[in-house]
């Protein structure tokens, strides 16, 4: 029954993983983009 528990938990886990971390990190990536060009595009102004 644990195990039967455990494994449904983890199998529930790893949906969840595979539908949220993408979109997280998706926003990440999106936002350290977006300071990582402003940092950029400031430098080339400097210039």
């Amino acid at each position: 029954m644990l195990f039967g528990v455990s494994g449904f938990l983890l199998q529930m886990f790893t949906v969840l993983l595979k539908e949220i971390f993408p979109q997280i990190t998706v926003a990440v990536v999106d936002i350290l983009y977006k300071k990582a060009s402003n940092r950029k595009f400031l430098n080339v102004c400097k210039l």
